[in-house]
């Protein structure tokens, strides 16, 4: 703990080494420590020049610690509600299928995802169809582009009711 002796900062004073390392004010005046099996701070070994007053390093200043601390913090919140939002969504989803089938729900989750599946095959399919299309005339393109489309809605419609 950095100890104040006469206005000056003291680094690593302890039971074997009292007086410590008084301050040297060209590098941040932040107490460290060791590396390994040192078990001893010392300052910060990086010079000065940031923070309040500039006595810190870039590193060591508290305003950098400050929005570095907020950063994880909003990572990990979001991370937080991404996962919160997953197991709700989960939940609800298990929920429903156990008031639709009690008996067995796992048979109404595989028809859902199997419908699905059948939705995104179908829709590749209508969008293969669609791109040689270009060769044809504007009037079938355009005809063929309306049925597909309005094909599309239908089954996104459907998959959204639940049919």
């Amino acid at each position: 703990m950095t100890k104040i002796s006469n206005g000056k900062r003291i680094y690593g004073a302890w039971a074997g080494d009292p007086a410590g390392t008084p301050e040297d004010t060209a590098r941040c005046i932040e107490e460290v420590m060791g590396s390994g099996r040192d078990m001893h701070s010392y300052q910060c070994g990086k010079k000065r020049g940031h923070g309040e007053g500039g006595l810190y390093c870039r590193i060591h200043d508290p305003e950098y610690v400050k929005a570095k601390l907020q950063a994880r913090q909003d990572v990990w919140d979001k991370e937080t509600a991404e996962s919160t939002a997953k197991y709700k969504l989960e939940f609800t989803a298990v929920k429903a299928c156990k008031e639709i089938n009690p008996d067995n729900p796992q048979a109404v989750a595989e028809r859902i995802v199997k419908a699905v599946n059948s939705y995104d095959a179908m829709k590749e399919a209508l969008q293969a169809i669609k791109e040689p299309a270009g060769a044809w005339s504007n009037d079938k393109v355009t005809y063929l582009e309306n049925v597909i489309n309005h094909t599309i809605e239908l089954a996104e419609q459907a998959l959204a009711e639940g049919k």
